[in-house]
């Protein structure tokens, strides 16, 4: 009889080496792109509307940009909040991208075709990072692949970056930054000694431009190079990349930061176990610096040659390979052992759970919960720089890992939350120069922002309450007012009034009236009852509510006969500028919002104009430009109902008039005849697009010169 073969541990290790050797990278490849295509992609091309919580938002920013802005990436936006500077505050490149391929596509697909291209990017730019780092293929594919299950694997977790909060809550931007991130990390580590500095520049430019939180992370990155390294040379590397990536993005950070002041800034949300996970980054860190006998300043960087194609060390067991030219990448960093050569990383772990810690304690205005997902990440990297055998049965279990935790993602739902595929075309014209307040609470909605957002975009008419609160400083009395028509509307972003309106008889409703009018709201779409006076414009205008449960109609009623513009019939009372935020406060949630206007700063001396007439005689689609004819022989007070923003010019006949910040943040101008409101650049946007410019014919002779020289 025949023998049987017989199999022992070693004869399957040999049989399976050709497959690790020329495979197993492939192999882990292959499982997270289909895993990606299949469970991800294919279910929300088909069946997410985009209307789904923040989701919903960066769809309308992308839908407005590719429709009033592009190509200016940024601009005023007059849809929500009384109008707000459109990606001035909130990172300009994800709808800028969209916006750019809609030249091509409908904006639909060109925005889903961006977030499924981020997310598929998001393992290569892991393995790219590990690489980097000195690991080897194999070693390298298994990091990837249990980085890439820790994105499924936090089903509650909405601190962006997970695939649940991307696709759950709509943190898309952060979604498209982190690709960047670690494509930059690795790239910086593979250049920082003896290389170039124009692609970490332009990776970690692109970091900032999409997602202003992950460049807050980004940007500890060269700090811990210079810690770890601690040598001149890397300083003056450092010092000439990041003032590249400030050129760069000059045309956004510095406009943005000059008007600051404009913008909403709070902190929301904690980062949890912040404490116990700096203490365990100080601990390991404090490890690599024993292994490596504390930080001598020495080169610890992988070069160029490291990185040539070709087998390492642990790819091929027992056969380790040896470099006919530079050195391989198991042994870059002059045989320093891997703890030492990854010290950087140990450190940017230290120093941002650290600054998110000392943030938290002093309340800075940061959302320090959005760098959770970017610690969690570093779990399987930091584990292999310790883990000294490296064999092919270690790789076989992070593979199994991978499988199980993949295998059991649950809470997944690509497909969106959004039960309102569609709301019917008005047969009513609400007018160019309307507002509509959509008041629509989470229990009567398929989700937050999914009514307001689609109501806007579809029929091209300005609502009041959206996404981006922190962009306007009237987001507040936006919000108030949903609070007094029903308590258990949601805000978000910004401090509101809800106690303060909770404690007044009949939760304020008393004062809606005189607010809308205040506020220039002429209509308002609601399930609920209607205040006295509210003539109904369109019943059933809309249909919804949650996931499974009962459904609301919802009608248009007009509210007022209001306009963006009028003319006082009354003189404004002066405020001085330190006591405005509390006066305007106490002014809208009072009789008082009914019978004056305040006005920041002397005016001038007024005499009552009863017959004074106000009226927009022309206006661009953006409002960004507005032409207003006032009725009156004399200079009238003209309040215009639109966010008070640096930008804004006003000119009549040649002359440019005065604008008064007005209650609540609106504007004022004294004018008679015919003025004009212009939307225009200010001494921060020309200086930063100036130096954004220098920037780009930099970077051009750069990659010109590198070309060149054949690098």
């Amino acid at each position: 009889m025949p023998q049987k073969p017989s199999y022992t541990i070693r004869s399957l290790q040999e049989a399976a080496a050709p497959f690790f050797e020329k495979r197993y990278a492939q192999a882990c490849f292959a499982l997270v792109i289909l895993y990606s295509a299949v469970f991800v992609g294919i279910p929300f091309f088909e069946h997410n509307n985009l209307f789904s919580y923040d989701m919903a938002g960066m769809y309308f920013s992308s839908w407005y940009t590719s429709n009033y802005l592009f190509p200016s990436p940024i601009g005023w936006n007059p849809f929500f909040f009384f109008g707000f500077p459109q990606s001035q505050f909130y990172s300009p490149l994800y709808p800028y991208i969209v916006s750019a391929l809609s030249l091509f596509l409908p904006t639909e697909a060109a925005f889903k075709t961006v977030l499924m291209g981020a997310v598929m990017l998001t393992p290569l730019s892991f393995y790219y990072f590990t690489r980097s780092f000195g690991f080897a293929r194999n070693t390298s594919a298994t990091i990837m692949a249990l980085m890439f299950a820790l994105l499924f694997s936090f089903p509650y977790g909405n601190f962006g970056s997970n695939i649940h909060s991307t696709f759950g809550a709509g943190f898309v931007a952060q979604a498209l930054a982190v690709p960047f991130f670690f494509f930059y990390f690795g790239a910086l580590k593979r250049r920082i000694h003896g290389g170039g500095i124009l692609l970490p520049s332009v990776l970690l430019s692109l970091v900032v431009l999409s997602h202003a939180l992950t460049a807050v992370a980004a940007l500890l990155i060269p700090a811990a190079f210079i810690i770890s390294d601690r040598n001149r040379k890397t300083l003056w590397y450092i010092g000439r990349h990041i003032f590249t990536v400030f050129l760069l993005t000059a045309f956004w950070v510095i406009p943005g930061v000059a008007k600051i002041g404009y913008a909403v800034v709070s902190q929301i949300g904690t980062f949890e176990n912040n404490a116990a996970l700096f203490a365990a980054a100080v601990a390991l860190a404090a490890l690599a610096l024993l292994k490596n006998g504390g930080l001598h300043g020495q080169d610890n960087t992988a070069t160029p040659a490291d990185f040539r194609p070709g087998r390492s060390s642990d790819d091929s067991p027992g056969q380790p390979r040896q470099p006919s030219a530079g050195r391989s990448i198991a042994t870059a960093g002059q045989g320093l052992p891997m703890p030492a050569r990854n010290i950087c990383v140990f450190v940017f772990l230290v120093l941002l759970l650290g600054f998110s810690l000392a943030g938290d304690m002093l309340r800075l205005p940061i959302h320090f919960y959005r760098f959770t997902m970017l610690v969690y990440l570093m779990a399987p990297f930091v584990f292999f720089s310790f883990w000294k055998k490296d064999s092919n049965s270690v790789h076989v279990a992070g593979f199994l890992l991978t499988l199980v935790a993949l295998g059991t993602v649950y809470g997944l739902h690509p497909e969106g939350y959004s039960t309102l595929n569609a709301i019917p075309r008005l047969q009513n014209d609400l007018g160019s120069s309307t507002r509509t307040l959509v008041d629509a609470p989470p229990q009567r909605e398929g989700n937050p922002h999914e009514l307001q957002e689609m109501f806007a975009l579809r029929e091209r008419a300005p609502g009041v309450v959206g996404v981006f609160s922190e962009s306007s400083l009237n987001s507040r009395f936006a919000f108030d007012v949903e609070r007094e028509l029903e308590p258990s509307s949601l805000d978000w972003g910004v401090v509101i009034d809800s106690d303060r309106i909770s404690a007044m008889p009949d939760n304020g409703r008393s004062l809606i009236p005189a607010q809308l009018e205040r506020l220039g709201i002429s209509h308002v779409l609601t399930s609920s009852a209607p205040l006295a006076g509210w003539q109904a414009v369109e019943e059933r205008a809309a249909t919804t509510g949650p996931l499974g449960g009962e459904k609301y109609d919802y009608t248009l009623y007009k509210a007022n006969d209001t306009s963006i513009v009028e003319a006082l019939e009354f003189p404004p009372k002066t405020v001085q500028a330190e006591k405005w935020d509390e006066r305007v406060r106490d002014w809208f949630l009072s009789e008082e919002v009914g019978r004056n206007v305040l006005v920041e700063g002397k005016a001038p001396e007024y005499g009552k104009s009863i017959n004074a007439k106000a009226r927009i005689i022309s206006k661009s689609p953006s409002w960004d430009r507005m032409s207003v004819q006032v009725d009156a022989e004399e200079p009238v007070p003209v309040l215009i109902k639109i966010s008070h923003f640096p930008n804004w010019r006003a000119y009549s006949d040649g002359t440019e008039l005065r604008i008064y910040r007005a209650s609540p943040y609106f504007m004022l101008v004294y004018a008679k005849g015919e003025f004009e409101l212009r939307y225009e650049h200010t001494w921060s946007d020309m200086i930063g697009y100036a130096l954004s410019a220098m920037g780009a014919i930099m970077c051009t002779a750069l990659w010109l010169r590198g070309r060149k020289q054949g690098r």
